[in-house]
């Protein structure tokens, strides 16, 4: 080994005064004998074929292009040529394809010349194909197997080669120019030593060199970088040798080093900032931290009471590339272990910042007998210690101190390495870094407040349904209580809620009874923290899907303000007739033909309700020859009879039978809903024993008669079955009817082959005791004991028109909504809820809050005081004050919950504070009453300012973080006076402007308190404004 360093420190020296003149060969074979070849266009990984990707690529640095020339040699020895072009920095090919000659320009001869460099820089070197470059940055060269154009991956083999960037000011090649992150070269046996050098350079700027010291791989390629085999942010795994292959390109690698006037170097020393937060919660804590550069780091989580990471236990370590600035290394709560943390506790960090870490994957490298050697470049340091964890493969691991370099060997030198050497398909890693910068600290894992999701639910209009909001809801610490869900907001619009769980913390939602529509409403739940969080519950009110059709609504007072819809406070009108039209037409009028089939009256609640029965037909069908009715007897080969007086269902004399029956002329259209399907039997003698019979029907668009053919009822296809279950005893000519064939007669109705007139066919098999029907042979010939199908049917789509009676609504009443209300139904199964009629009464009575409430709303400047009195506040729970600019549109401003201490009250005011000035307004009050039902006063109109008033505008109304108020003019003003109140009446600001730029003042309020304040502002002419702002 001392022998094997001497020598290269004599080669060293000896090619110190050729080191600037080529890169290539020269860095790869440092003598004659030994072979570096370079292998582009493999087709395990295509190194540096055409159109390959950034990671691929031998990349070229051209930082000057008007003084900087590249140059090219080659020499290859296969059997095709070899191609190569150039491509500048936007990916055009700017150079060839040209074929690798066999002499003259771009051949190099031997070693010597390829050691040498080009000859424009320096003697003795060989003829370069020469390329003048048009921009700066980063050239790429590609190659190609024996076609100059069309990409393969069949493998290239250059001996020899150097690709070399010259100047023309110092007349000298420029090193540190020549990289790719993924080398890719054959040392040309498994005997062969390999001795190139390569230079890693770090996303973090730092350079190493990494000398391969004589190890013996056959073909490999070279990637470096800052994860190991693998990058799941597991670094303790993923720098772990394995028995597989793996491509981890990251760092650029060069023949040189790097030209640090294109690649800078790197700090060292990183400055951890404060104490790391730890924010979010649940599976996705973010641990943030403050690096001053761009690095490798990692944290450990120390959690078993130890300083320091200890594999196996319960610590955690996460190592990650960290920019300068602030850094989230995530984390999902939980131990080593997989058990959670608990939080609301202080928990150690341990902060390490790696620079320079490298990685050095190798795949497939037989034999490294002398070891690695490693030495930092810039800026320089020691040389580094070198790591590994080859306990995947049944090796050692050296990972804490490191190993002293040259080391982590493997397999035997020279003829002793063959392919089945230790490093045979296996991917060692050797790992090493510059210096390290520690911080421990302790951070604050707070507790996890609940995430309240939002909730939907489905209920049937008039139906209350509980919702569990809490069962989608999450803690992660698992300790909600359940007892905390409250509503927030006004609750639900178009419902109300009936009662929270105090257990499960379900809510009852019951909806406002004719309601059809989605509605809402916002609830709260908290944890054993007093954290908490919000979601909205929804639920869709809808018809109910019924069997069969129903038309239902409300005939209802339509309170003022009406507006065509039964809502909160309006109530039914009993015994109103709803008259119900067929329309045949299906055109949604009353006109000729269209039958009036029901009239339905409103009940105490005001609903009416109608159950279509006009769409049913009806048929009814015998068997009506003798080969629709069959008996095959199972037991004798499927032996067919068709002309038996009789039909043996179930068994004939101890032997299983399937019957078949067939009915003819089902004239039913293809699609038509079925309602009920029956076939009637008469016994033919008194039978009794537990029996159970199964019925299916022949699955075909058309069934075709009987015949003698073996196992005719058998071999057919049939639908699913309906089960006759503990059929009777049956008595002689008795009658028996079974059970609803429904669903299999609609499986052939369905059949997009089916035609109204075709013929019908049943299966019947059955276990145990047999029942004896009679046939259409039957031995009375009496028709009246063949078998009878019967069947149900409705053909849809069916359309309705309702219409009241106004002669039966009350007097002085008229419609608030269309008196005709239509509805077409295109199933069995649909229900239609929403044929309401509104009806207000114009003349005089109105339903409003005038006998015991008197309100009122002024303006007074630009607030609008709303007032009231109460003569009788017993039955009130509570005011909402609303407010509309076009009185159609209200909205609620404000609320007023009464409870023991404020119920009685006789007198209310509520501010509007921040109305529009410059429009008329309306306000109106609605009064909660204690028996559920709500009353609204009459809307009192509020006038807009006059124009007077609008000569200055005050903004922002909203004063937050550190903001100043605004007062604009809306023309000049020679002189202005502003006065600010406090919410308590102080005056904290007086101040006479007798000049004003640019018609603005501006109010500074950093030193304001947070609070309610009044602003007047006074002008020339006896002009005044005043209005109110927000402090935060």
């Amino acid at each position: 080994m001392k022998r094997k360093l001497l020598i290269w420190l004599i080669i060293g020296s000896t090619l110190l005064p050729h080191a600037i003149k080529a890169e290539g060969t020269k860095e790869m074979s440092p003598v004659a004998t030994d072979v570096s070849t370079l292998v582009p266009n493999r087709a395990d990984i295509n190194f540096a074929g055409y159109d390959e990707g950034d990671d691929l690529r031998i990349y070229i640095e051209v930082k000057d292009f008007t003084t900087e020339t590249i140059y090219l040699g080659f020499q290859e020895n296969q059997s095709n040529s070899v191609y190569y072009r150039l491509k500048d920095p936007t990916g055009t090919v700017v150079h060839g394809p040209t074929a690798i000659p066999g002499s003259g320009a771009g051949y190099i001869a031997n070693h010597a010349q390829a050691v040498a460099g080009p000859l424009p820089l320096s003697a003795g070197g060989y003829t370069p194909d020469i390329y003048n470059p048009t921009m700066n940055g980063a050239y790429y060269i590609e190659y190609n197997y024996n076609d100059p154009n069309i990409k393969n991956t069949t493998s290239c083999y250059i001996d020899l080669w150097d690709i070399t960037v010259g100047s023309s000011i110092t007349a000298a090649a420029v090193p540190g120019r020549v990289h790719s992150q993924s080398w890719s070269m054959s040392s040309g046996s498994f005997t062969t030593p390999f001795n190139g050098m390569i230079y890693v350079y770090t996303t973090d700027s730092i350079v190493s060199r990494l000398d391969l010291n004589g190890f013996q791989p056959f073909e490999f390629f070279i990637n470096c970088n800052s994860f190991g085999v693998a990058n799941t942010n597991n670094f303790p795994v993923d720098r772990m040798s394995i028995a597989s292959i793996a491509y981890v390109p990251e760092y650029k690698l060069f023949l040189n080093d790097p030209d640090s006037t294109i690649f800078p170097t790197g700090n060292l020393t990183t400055t951890l900032g404060s104490t790391p937060t730890i924010v979010g919660c649940d599976t996705s804590y973010c641990i943030q931290v403050n690096y001053s550069k761009a690095a490798t780091a990692q944290v450990v989580i120390d959690l078993n009471g130890t300083n320091g990471y200890q594999a196996g236990t319960e610590d955690v370590l996460i190592v990650q590339q960290v920019d300068k600035g602030p850094n989230c290394f995530y984390w999902n709560g939980k131990d080593n272990f997989g058990a959670t943390v608990t939080p609301n506790q202080n928990i150690r960090l341990e902060s390490t910042v790696v620079t320079g870490l490298t990685n050095f994957p190798i795949w497939d490298a037989e034999c490294n007998p002398y070891g690695f050697i490693v030495d930092i470049i810039r800026p320089p340091k020691p040389r580094p210690n070198l790591r590994y964890d080859d306990t995947n493969l049944g090796g050692g691991a050296n990972t804490t101190v490191g190993c002293v370099a040259p080391c982590h060997a493997w397999g035997s030198a020279g003829a002793g390495c063959s392919g089945s050497s230790v490093g045979d398909k296996k991917l060692i890693n050797t790992y090493w870094f510059t210096s390290t910068d520690f911080v421990a600290y302790l951070a604050f894992l707070p507790y996890c407040p609940p995430i309240a999701f939002d909730d939907t639910t489905f209920t049937d209009q008039g139906t209350d349904v509980i919702i569990d909001v809490l069962a989608n809801d999450k803690d992660a610490n698992d300790d909600i209580v359940n007892s905390s869900t409250s509503i927030i907001g006004a609750g639900p619009s178009n419902g109300s809620i009936t009662s929270i769980n105090a257990t499960t913390g379900a809510i009852t939602y019951s909806p406002n009874i004719a309601y059809i529509g989605v509605d809402s409403f916002d609830y709260v739940v908290c944890d054993g923290q007093s954290l908490c969080d919000t979601a909205t519950a929804y639920i869709t009110v809808s018809c109910p899907n019924t069997t069969p059709n129903t038309i239902s609504g409300y005939v209802f007072y339509d309170y003022f303000p009406s507006n065509g819809t039964m809502d909160g406070g309006d109530i039914g009108i009993s015994s109103v007739d709803v008259n119900i039209f067929r329309d045949l037409n299906a055109n949604g009028l009353i006109d000729g033909g269209d039958p009036l089939v029901s009239t339905a009256t409103s009940n105490g609640s005001g609903k009416f309700s109608y159950t279509p029965n006009d769409n049913l037909k009806s048929i009814s069908r015998k068997i009506n020859m003798g080969s629709d009715d069959a008996e095959e007897d199972i037991g004798d080969g499927g032996s067919m009879d068709l002309t038996s007086i009789d039909l043996d269902l179930s068994e004939d004399g101890g032997s299983s039978t399937i019957i078949g029956l067939r009915f003819q002329n089902i004239n039913i259209p293809q699609g038509a809903i079925i309602d009920s399907a029956f076939i009637i039997f008469t016994a033919r003698s008194d039978e009794s024993g537990s029996t159970t019979l199964n019925i299916q029907a022949e699955n075909v668009d058309s069934a075709v008669t009987y015949s003698n053919t073996n196992s005719d009822v058998s071999s057919r296809s049939y639908t699913s079955s309906v089960s006759w279950t503990n059929t009777p005893g049956w008595n002689d000519d008795d009658v028996y009817t079974s059970p609803d064939l429904t669903s299999i007669v609609q499986q052939v109705i369905n059949r997009p082959g089916w035609q109204s007139g075709n013929p019908l066919a049943f299966g019947v098999t059955g276990t145990d005791q047999e029942r004896e029907a009679h046939s259409y042979e039957n031995d009375d010939s009496d028709t009246n004991k063949i078998p009878q199908l019967i069947i149900k049917y409705a053909q849809y789509p069916a359309s309705y028109i309702m219409e009241i009676d106004t002669t039966t609504a009350p007097a002085q009443y008229t419609l608030t909504t269309p008196n005709l209300n239509y509805v077409t139904f295109t199933s069995g199964s649909q229900s239609d809820c929403i044929e309401n009629f509104g009806l207000f009464n114009e003349v005089g009575f109105w339903p409003l809050a005038l006998d015991d409430v008197s309100f009122s709303a002024t303006r007074q400047d630009n607030i609008v005081e709303t007032s009231w009195d109460v003569n009788i506040p017993d039955n009130k729970i509570g005011y909402i004050i609303e407010r509309s600019e076009n009185d159609r549109d209200f909205s609620q401003i404000g609320r007023i919950e009464l409870d023991s201490s404020n119920f009685h009250l006789l007198e209310y005011e509520f501010p509007d504070l921040f109305p529009k000035n410059d429009i008329d307004l309306f306000y109106r009050l609605k009064i909660k009453n204690d028996n559920g039902t709500e009353t609204i006063t009459e809307s009192k109109k509020v006038s807009a300012m006059p124009a007077s008033y609008n000569f200055a505008r005050v903004y922002p109304s909203l004063i937050d973080g550190g903001q100043d108020l605004n007062i604009e003019f809306a023309g000049d003003e020679h002189f202005a006076t502003v006065q600010i109140f406090s919410i308590t009446g102080k005056n904290i600001l007086s101040k006479h402007y007798d000049r004003i730029d640019n018609r603005l003042i501006t109010v500074d309020l950093n030193n304001a308190n947070s609070g309610l304040y009044l602003v007047k502002v006074s002008g020339d002419n006896n002009k005044d404004l005043s209005q109110t702002i927000l402090v935060k």
